[in-house]
């Protein structure tokens, strides 16, 4: 009996000093996003693309806070449309924790190709609504699918188009839009 205690007491000084026993846990953020979504946990800041995964390692039985943000840019980094913003507190009491970041089914990224021989050079989104966004971004006549941004999804979503030198206006209706992670990709011809 008296060789167990003593052992005991040595693992037990062991774990303490050296800090070998102390379980690691880890916490995985998938991003479903259609951008690159940047994410603090831990007051560690990752930027995972999308698509892509960022895995942060801590220890057993805490409470971390993060907080993840996306929106759309233009190729030069100018932002476009909304913020997309999560934010929480995960327990990490078992060995993996998987989160993973989706927009909701009241938000929709906007993708546009332009086929034309007219390049635009702003877009309208929820045309004629309160919550209407004007985003001055060129999109060259070169078929190219550009991202652009996220939206508010209504009922009757509507994107409008004006074009370079032109009061050409061409109205697109979305119509409803009701699903996680939705992607309108408007073609113009």
């Amino acid at each position: 009996m008296k060789h167990k205690i003593s052992l005991s007491i040595i693992v037990f000084f062991i774990c303490v000093t050296s800090f070998s026993c102390v379980k690691e846990r880890t916490v995985t953020f998938k991003n479903n996003s259609q951008t690159s979504v940047d994410v603090t946990f831990n007051d560690v800041e990752k930027t995972i693309e999308k698509d892509e995964e960022a895995v942060f390692t801590v220890e057993e039985n805490n409470t971390f806070h993060y907080k993840a943000v996306t929106k759309g840019k233009t190729p030069t980094g100018k932002p476009l449309g909304m913020e997309i913003v999560w934010e929480d507190e995960v327990t990490t009491n078992r060995s993996k924790k998987n989160i993973s970041f989706d927009v909701n089914h009241e938000y929709f990224f906007l993708k546009i190709q332009n086929n034309s021989s007219k390049e635009i050079a702003r877009i309208f989104v929820n045309y004629e609504k309160e919550d209407e966004t004007e985003e001055d971004f060129i999109i060259p006549a070169n078929g190219y699918l550009y991202d652009v941004g996220y939206y508010k999804a209504h009922i009757d979503t509507r994107v409008s188009l004006k074009f370079v030198d032109s009061e050409d206006i061409f109205i697109y209706d979305v119509g409803s839009v009701a699903e996680p992670n939705q992607v309108i990709e408007l073609i113009y011809k």
